[in-house]
């Protein structure tokens, strides 16, 4: 009887054990009791902050289960810790080349404006040279006409030669305008090269930022930036409170005992990418994930 008294007790600690050790075995009849256990403050997150993001990313679950599946208490043993490493410090690159690249972007922008409105002030201005030149041409033609007639005249009338003499001043003052016009849209034809020569050398120093930038960070991102294992879940790295929640319901599901699947959009999926942040909602495939595991309890 003692010793079935005693294999009592060793079973009963055992499963406690095994509970506070490793909660998956039970997440489907018990909840999950976690705490805060490293918190490194290198991350740009108060520790409210990250409790507040940590029930965001509970609840997603919680929803589709219909109970609480997780309870935040400071003494438990199953932890999530908030670790920074290199691949935080490679988050940090990330976000400050694209702050970089915000700037170069933000550079050319305002040097096209200033090339698109050189742009617009030239044709402007050739338009109206054109139109001018046009009407001192027609002007010049009708003069040199009525000075011919006038010549071919055997009667050369006084009244039509100071008129005549009048409209050679007027051309005279039509085209010093023009030489006047000519230089203008020179000027700005100038100033029209040098805003494109600098908008194209800022889009092609844009260009090969953009270009080593997508060769140094860009494409699927593993989920790397968070692990599970018995009793811990360890974070470190996101860009975002949206990037974190999305991370810790990762976790949070394999906390559940739920593996990968394969729908690119799910939360359980291994790779980070395709997922919708916000709002953070399960798929079918998650939600499946989920009723298997637990078809059995």
């Amino acid at each position: 009887m003692r010793n079935i008294l005693l294999l009592g007790i060793f079973g009963a600690f055992a499963l406690f054990l095994i509970y506070t050790r490793a909660p998956e075995t039970f997440s489907c009849v018990a909840p999950i009791y976690y705490s805060i256990g490293e918190f490194d403050s290198r991350f740009e997150i108060t520790r409210e902050e990250f409790l507040a993001v940590l029930g965001d990313a509970e609840q997603v679950w919680e929803e589709n289960a219909g109970k609480e599946l997780f309870i935040y208490r400071e003494d438990a043993h199953f932890r999530v810790n908030l670790i920074f490493d290199e691949r935080q410090e490679k988050t940090e690159l990330v976000l400050a080349t694209e702050e970089e690249l915000n700037i170069e972007q933000a550079g050319y922008s305002e040097a096209d404006t200033v090339y698109r409105n050189a742009l617009y002030r030239y044709e402007a201005a050739a338009r109206d040279l054109e139109i001018a030149f046009n009407k001192y041409e027609v002007a010049s033609s009708a003069y040199s006409r009525a000075v011919s007639k006038w010549n071919a005249s055997s009667k050369q009338d006084r009244d039509e030669y100071t008129r005549l003499e009048r409209e050679r001043l007027e051309l005279e003052e039509m085209f010093e305008s023009l030489q006047v016009q000519q230089r203008a849209v020179e000027s700005i034809y100038k100033e029209l090269q040098e805003a494109l020569e600098y908008r194209n050398a800022l889009v092609a120093e844009y260009n090969k930022s953009v270009n080593s930038f997508n060769e140094e960070f860009a494409g699927g991102q593993s989920f790397d930036q968070g692990d599970y294992t018995r009793g811990q879940i360890n974070i470190y790295q996101f860009q975002s409170e949206d990037d974190l929640r999305l991370v810790l319901a990762h976790e949070f599901g394999h906390a559940l005992g739920i593996g990968h699947v394969e729908d690119e959009k799910a939360i359980m999926h291994y790779l980070l990418g395709e997922q919708s942040k916000n709002p953070l909602e399960l798929t079918p495939d998650d939600a499946g994930g989920f009723s298997t595991r637990c078809s059995l309890f």
